[in-house]
């Protein structure tokens, strides 16, 4: 390779002296890691899919407006004292709306009966 040329390999090169010695002690002890090529290919169950990415829709659900509050308020006091307050209380209202509409039921079993009844009736479970 020439002078500005860059190989992406799967393997990383330690420069600390200690970082290579532990990285020698795992390859002798774990082995040589697996290509992609060798690696067996993962099949989920989709309830196992379900829950997977049900997971991570509401861990996005759940830090997305706190990192927005987090960023505007690192943006500084301006930014902070104009869109912070009316972000909160947007977020707020929004919770509120939604908690109204959802009554004593929990999350749980809202999305229970989302999944196991019919695409045609998932809008009337939701608007309940």
């Amino acid at each position: 390779m020439g002078a500005g040329e860059f190989e992406i390999t799967s393997e990383t090169i330690a420069r600390h002296p200690l970082k290579r010695t532990l990285r020698g002690i795992r390859h002798l002890v774990i082995g040589d890691p697996l290509t992609s090529g060798r690696e067996k290919p993962e099949r989920l169950t989709w309830m196992t899919a379900l829950a997977v990415l049900g997971a991570d829709i509401l861990a996005s659900s759940v830090y997305g407006p706190e990192e927005m509050i987090r960023v505007l308020v690192e943006a500084g006091p301006g930014a902070a004292a104009g869109f912070v307050l009316p972000l909160a209380v947007a977020i707020v209202v929004l919770l509120a709306i939604w908690r109204s509409r959802t009554g004593r039921r929990s999350a749980r079993t809202r999305a229970a009966q989302a999944v196991t009844s019919s695409p045609a009736r998932t809008w009337d479970v939701w608007r309940l």
